[in-house]
């Protein structure tokens, strides 16, 4: 995983693995977001050019409180169809109550960052 900051608030994660999201990687990729930003509060978006599966175990891991800490909104990217259903699967199954913070899917990092660059988080 890859980090750079966009601005004091935007973070992009980019996820090139091809490798499946477990609970063991999802947990990986958290501790290395919170490393990269202090800790700090962030609109996040994540980069996922080559996902093409995750388990319950890290769909679950990802849904927890750890997972979206420090979470203002997030974007996630990917252009491929099956990484998008991925997505758009878990963020139906996370989102089913009241969203903790917007959240959205995007084919181009450009569209990604226009998007959380207008949500209004203060």
């Amino acid at each position: 995983m890859e980090f750079e900051r966009v601005d004091d608030l935007i973070v992009i994660g980019r996820y090139y693995d091809d490798k499946p999201i477990t609970s063991e990687t999802a947990r990986e990729l958290v501790r290395l977001r919170k490393e990269f930003t202090n800790n700090e509060l962030c609109k996040l978006i994540i980069v996922f050019p080559k996902l093409n599966s995750m388990d319950k175990s890290g769909r679950d891991y990802l849904s927890s409180e750890d997972a979206k800490e420090g979470i203002l909104a997030s974007a996630m990217v990917t252009n491929s169809v099956l990484g998008r259903a991925i997505i758009n699967f878990f963020l139906k199954l996370n989102n089913s109550g009241k969203a903790d913070f917007p959240s959205k899917v995007f084919n181009t990092e450009q569209e990604a960052i226009q998007w959380i660059k207008e949500i209004n988080v203060f």
